[in-house]
C-alpha cells in the first residue's frame, strides 16, 4: 500500500513532465473566425456573423505560459438597413484587418488537453459607410469614414493535441472595440441622422495550429 501511494504522485510528475516535453516550443497557427459586431445604437441589430481569416505565430515558454501575435483579414461587411419617417438609411461596417499580441495562460488538463486564456492588444482596421434618402430618391447625404482602433483582445479556449505536431482549438472570441469621434443619436431617430458607429466585435474561432 504505502508503495502505490507513492507511485501515485510519481506517476502524476511523470505524465506533467511528458505533456511539457511535448508541448513547449514554437508553432504557428490558421483560423477560421466567424465575427460578430454589437453596436452601441440600438437600430443596428446585426443577423450574422461575417468570415476572418487569420494566421498566427507563438512560443509555449512553459507547459503554462506562453505568447502569440495574430493577423486576420475580414471577408466580408456587416449592413443594416432602416426606414423613418420616409427616409431610407443604410449602414455598411468592413471588419478591414486586425493585429494582436497576446499572453497566454494554459492549464494542461491531461495529455494533449488543454484549456487556455489569451489576453493582449488587438489594433483594428475599418471602414464604415452611411447613407439616407427620402422615399423619392432625394435630399440625400452620405458619410464615410476610415480608422484604426488599439484596444484590449480576450480568449477563451480549449486545444487538443490530434498528432505529435498538430493540435486543434476552438475558443470564444472577444476581439476588440471601435470607437469614433462621431455621436450620432440613432439609426432611426429622424431624416438625416446616423448611427453610432461604436460597438464590440466578438464571436467564435478554430484554429489549426502546427508545432515545432
Amino acid at each position: 500500500m504505502k508503495r502505490l501511494l507513492l507511485a501515485l504522485p510519481l506517476g502524476l510528475i511523470s505524465s506533467t513532465f511528458t505533456v511539457s516535453a511535448q508541448a513547449e516550443g514554437a508553432y504557428l497557427s490558421a483560423s477560421v473566425e466567424a465575427i460578430e459586431f454589437a453596436s452601441d445604437s440600438v437600430s443596428l441589430l446585426f443577423d450574422s456573423a461575417a468570415p476572418v481569416v487569420s494566421v498566427g505565430a507563438g512560443w509555449r515558454y512553459t507547459p503554462y505560459f506562453g505568447w502569440e501575435s495574430k493577423v486576420g483579414i475580414g471577408l466580408s461587411e456587416y449592413a443594416e438597413s432602416d426606414s423613418f419617417a420616409g427616409y431610407n438609411h443604410d449602414f455598411t461596417l468592413n471588419l478591414s484587418g486586425y493585429f494582436s499580441t497576446m499572453l497566454v495562460g494554459i492549464w494542461p488538463l491531461m495529455e494533449g488537453l488543454d484549456l487556455y486564456a489569451k489576453g493582449g492588444i488587438t489594433h483594428l482596421s475599418y471602414a464604415i459607410n452611411q447613407s439616407y434618402e427620402n422615399d423619392a430618391g432625394n435630399d440625400n447625404n452620405s458619410r464615410h469614414t476610415t480608422g484604426f482602433s488599439l484596444t484590449p483582445t480576450v480568449r477563451f479556449g480549449i486545444a487538443y493535441r490530434l498528432l505529435t505536431d498538430w493540435s486543434l482549438g476552438v475558443e470564444s472570441t472577444y476581439l476588440g472595440r471601435i470607437e469614433t469621434d462621431w455621436i450620432g443619436e440613432g439609426f432611426d431617430s429622424g431624416p438625416g441622422s446616423f448611427a453610432d458607429e461604436s460597438g464590440d466585435f466578438y464571436g467564435v474561432t478554430a484554429t489549426l495550429s502546427r508545432h515545432f
